[in-house]
């Protein structure tokens, strides 16, 4: 990780020309001094000297105090040298100077991710959308990922209008149907999202992930069952040890009734990804069969996982003992 930020800020490049460092020509003289020093920063900086580069960069804000470009250097040269809470403190004072700064944001969000604070993070990088997207109404990338971060977080009402307008604005964009498929299927409204995944595989028949989710649909509601098990054999000859694709294939055949086909692919899943609804899948197969002591052993080794239904869980393990019981 922190190579990774580390080769990132050394490729930033807040250059600008001398008349960003100061609006009133009769600071010439000061401004000139101001942007020489920045120049030598930006010099120390290539060569990797960031003590003197934090002197030169630091000079730079004392000569002109409304400097953006100086207080976005000196934070990354504090981000390099693991200076969180002095980088945070300049970039705040930037802010205050420039609240349109998307650079500022941007280097906040990797101040917070460094530190392992993703809520701040989260906070700064909803931040930086909202003004590049006020910025840039027209943007569809902006667009997108405002859209992506809301749906992230679970707003699925206003992920729900900006994927809207991203289909608006790219009307033959198979990304824009399948996600806003995605939230309305979040919303329960599954007859909506069947229309949107629809129209993804007319764009793109070989949308995997539209193959995968309206297949597992229609297993779910436990309609056009076979039509599902074409998609999936479809999405999985595209992405063969998928655990989700396996586990939907698997499911289809659960509700077809195909149990020794169904627990092949779910077991498979099941080894390639510990995950909740795969396992609790496994174990409904396994009760299925007539083998309830092996479900309770599934069951009971989900409850520590996160987002699982403990008291559904609870409620088939009590049903699966006292089957076992018999």
């Amino acid at each position: 990780m922190k190579l990774l930020l580390v080769t990132w800020l050394a490729g930033i490049s807040f250059f600008c020309p001398l008349a960003a460092f100061g609006r009133n020509a009769g600071y010439t003289d000061v401004l000139s001094k101001s942007y020489a020093f920045y120049l030598k920063g930006l010099m120390d900086d290539y060569y990797s000297t960031a003590g003197k580069a934090l002197d030169d960069y630091s000079h730079v804000e004392k000569l002109d105090s409304k400097s953006i470009s100086a207080r976005l250097r000196i934070a990354a040269e504090y981000i390099k040298m693991n200076k969180y809470q002095q980088a945070v403190a300049v970039l705040e004072e930037a802010k205050k100077i420039d609240p349109a700064s998307l650079d500022v944001y941007l280097l906040l969000v990797l101040v917070y991710t460094a530190q392992g604070d993703s809520q701040k993070a989260n906070t700064e990088y909803e931040a930086f959308l909202n003004k590049a997207y006020s910025l840039e109404p027209e943007n569809i990338k902006i667009l997108e990922y405002l859209a992506q971060f809301e749906c992230q977080k679970g707003n699925n009402k206003k992920a729900e209008l900006l994927y809207r307008k991203v289909i608006q604005k790219r009307p033959g964009d198979a990304d824009g149907y399948f996600w806003l498929g995605y939230v309305l299927e979040s919303q329960g409204r599954w007859k909506e999202a069947v229309k949107q995944w629809q129209e993804t595989l007319k764009i793109d028949p070989k949308y995997a992930d539209a193959l995968n989710s309206l297949g597992y649909l229609y297993a779910e509601e436990g309609v056009n069952l076979d039509e599902a098990e074409v998609m999936l054999k479809k999405a999985l000859s595209l992405s063969p040890d998928n655990p989700a694709y396996l586990d939907s294939l698997g499911w289809i055949y659960f509700k077809q009734g195909k149990l020794a086909k169904a627990e092949i692919f779910v077991r498979k899943a099941s080894k390639l990804l510990k995950d909740p609804v795969i396992l609790e899948h496994l174990g409904d197969i396994y009760f299925k069969m007539g083998r309830p002591a092996k479900a309770v052993d599934i069951w009971k080794g989900i409850l520590a996982l996160d987002g699982v239904d403990k008291g559904r869980i609870n409620k088939k393990i009590k049903k699966a003992e006292i089957k076992n019981a018999q």
